[in-house]
């Protein structure tokens, strides 16, 4: 009885009483023993190489922090720059992050850099802002990830400054700021520097919706990314709060927007309907095929469920997105918004538009068959989606890194990465730099192979097929060419005698004993045979499928007997669910299709 199986977005566990879907094996990177080299950056009391044009005692400055707190990965008109805040403690533990501080190194000058490229040497340090003396006492600076247009990085911030106001005591004041770097080059295109300036954006441009929304504070949302679109337009994510109702003290009520610029950061507005997401505690921005996507999380304690808005006039107007890709984003483990520590971004590799994200594994330190109580290792995993399948690209660290922040950079073909490293003894640690150069050929492998698979897919119900099947097999009803926009698994000839692999390397699918091996498939035999996808059961391994709300399988089967009575073939199952949610399809002996609920 031999088949194809094709899943295209998907809910739950799939039983196949005929066949089913799904390849096994991560075919990670190995963190270790790769062609890339780290680079330890923004380490406490380390000795630094200043910027042209900084100012006398920063090297005593810089070596005077406690502790940083990672920020952003960019690359700027040749420029690789990374940005982290600084902290300031007697005892050099944890403090407040006031500073930001940021290390350059050229990146081959405007063009792509060689292969051996020392990156160890030659970063140079600059402090990008500190608060005034005009502004206070300066709180906790919250910002946004940086966003590069040409030569320039935007940074978006919030910083709460305490103002000292005559007999009425202090007053808190939370302000946006914009901070602006430009890189500067001589004649001869060498980099000289990277200069920064720091501006307040008038409390005017916000002014009217926090009026209309009853909005007490307007933020930068912390850690979470903006982006650059079209030829000026540069959009950047806010938080806003208001009490819960009047006279309440406690947490507040928070809603998730965006304000953009569309003349390059000269002025900035906000959309038309200014609340996009209420009860929000963070989003992210993302661009994709044309798109803004705006993908938010919701505060714990609520029971809203994340969601995914979209604006198709670069952040003019939103509205709540729909689709495959939007349920990907919102519900599903690895790809959805959760906080700043851990990153997702979109790019382009091998012309075509792809996630990646970044996420911190967990590990059990198992010894001799028995797990160490207490002893858990981190690692962090980049992971690659196209929209519709994803995929494990494996890990990129090792020993407790990553935890507290991890960012990811794809610039001239070439990705890069920057995470935190544990100290010593719970004190800070540092950062890591690092090329992802073995994880970038595995990327370009795994979207060659969906390429391949794409296309034998579309191929599979051509004119040529249909009459090559045997015989011409009366009610072959193969109709093509077969879709693959939104397929994430095909289930074909690549199995063993225990495991029926994903082509597109998703959930696999576990062979019974007794389960007869032919071409393009299985043959089942015997009462109550059948071959499961438990997509929706998935554990901690590094294979994974997302399915979302909406279901299309494609199967062809041969029958090879009529049966005598109604006979179960296809079904779908909820999982973790105690109404037990089953849809079913079955043949009976008059040669009809049936459907059981």
């Amino acid at each position: 009885m031999p088949r194809h199986v094709f899943l295209s977005s998907a809910v739950l566990l799939l039983f196949l009483f005929v066949p089913l879907l799904a390849r096994g094996s991560s075919e990670a990177a190995s963190a270790e023993g790769t062609e890339s080299k780290e680079v330890e950056l923004f380490k406490p009391r380390e000795d630094v190489v200043p910027a042209d044009g900084e100012e006398e005692g920063i090297e005593a400055r810089y070596k005077s922090a406690s502790s940083f707190q990672g920020h952003s990965l960019v690359e700027a008109d040749g420029v690789m720059v990374a940005l982290a805040l600084a902290a300031y403690n007697d005892d050099g533990r944890y403090g407040t992050y006031t500073d930001m501080w940021a290390k350059w190194h050229p990146y081959g000058g405007g063009s792509k850099m060689p292969k051996d490229a020392a990156w160890d040497n030659h970063w140079k340090t600059e402090l990008v802002t500190e608060p005034s003396a005009e502004e206070g006492r300066g709180g906790p600076l919250l910002s946004s990830k940086a966003v590069v247009r040409g030569n320039k990085i935007f940074v978006l911030a919030s910083n709460p400054t305490v103002i000292t106001n005559g007999a009425s005591g202090l007053e808190t004041y939370w302000g946006l700021e914009l901070i602006v770097g430009e890189v500067r080059k001589t004649a001869e295109n060498d980099v000289n520097q990277v200069s920064w300036k720091k501006t307040s954006l008038p409390r005017s441009t916000h002014e009217a919706p926090m009026q209309q929304h009853s909005w007490e504070r307007l933020g930068a949302v912390d850690g979470s990314r903006g982006v650059a679109v079209g030829g000026s337009t540069i959009v950047f994510p806010l938080l806003a709060t208001k009490r819960a109702y009047e006279g309440n003290e406690g947490e507040g009520i928070t809603a998730c927007t965006v304000i953009y610029s569309d003349d390059n950061g000269v002025s900035w507005k906000f959309p038309a309907q200014a609340a996009i997401a209420n009860d929000c505690a963070f989003a992210r921005l993302l661009e994709w095929e044309g798109k803004l996507l705006m993908v938010t999380a919701a505060p714990f304690s609520s029971s809203w469920r994340p969601r995914v808005y979209e604006s198709a006039d670069n952040g003019k107007t939103w509205a709540e997105a729909s689709g495959p890709l939007s349920h990907l984003l919102s519900e599903s483990n690895v790809f959805s918004a959760r906080n700043g520590r851990f990153d997702l971004v979109t790019t382009t590799i091998e012309e075509k538009t792809v996630l990646l994200c970044t996420e911190v594994v967990f590990i059990d330190n198992i010894q001799g068959g028995i797990n160490q109580l207490g002893d858990v290792r981190s690692a962090i995993h980049v992971w690659l989606s196209d929209g519709a399948r994803i995929y494990d690209v494996g890990p990129i660290s090792v020993d407790d890194a990553g935890f507290s922040f991890s960012t990811l950079l794809h610039a001239k073909d070439g990705l890069f990465a920057l995470y935190s490293k544990e100290g010593e003894h719970e004190m800070p640690g540092s950062f890591v730099f690092k090329p992802l150069t073995e994880q970038l050929r595995h990327i370009k492998t795994v979207l060659s192979k969906w390429k391949e698979v794409d296309d034998r897919v579309s191929k599979l119900c051509g004119s040529t097929t249909t009459a090559a099947m045997k015989d011409g097999a009366e009610g072959a009803g193969c109709v093509g060419p077969l879709p693959t926009a939104g397929l994430i698994g095909f289930l074909s000839n690549n199995a063993s005698d225990t495991h029926w692999n994903d082509e597109y390397f998703g959930v696999g699918a576990t062979v019974p004993t007794g389960t007869k091996k032919v071409e393009n498939g299985f043959q089942l035999a015997g009462h109550g045979a059948r071959i499961a996808w438990p997509v929706g059961r998935q554990g901690p391994n590094s294979v994974r499928s997302y399915v979302g709300e909406e279901l299309t399988l494609v199967a062809t089967v041969i029958i090879d007997k009529v049966p005598t009575a109604a006979t179960p073939l296809l079904g779908v199952s909820t999982v973790g669910d105690p109404n037990g949610k089953y849809l079913g399809l079955w043949y009976d002996e008059r040669r009809h299709w049936k459907t059981r609920f």
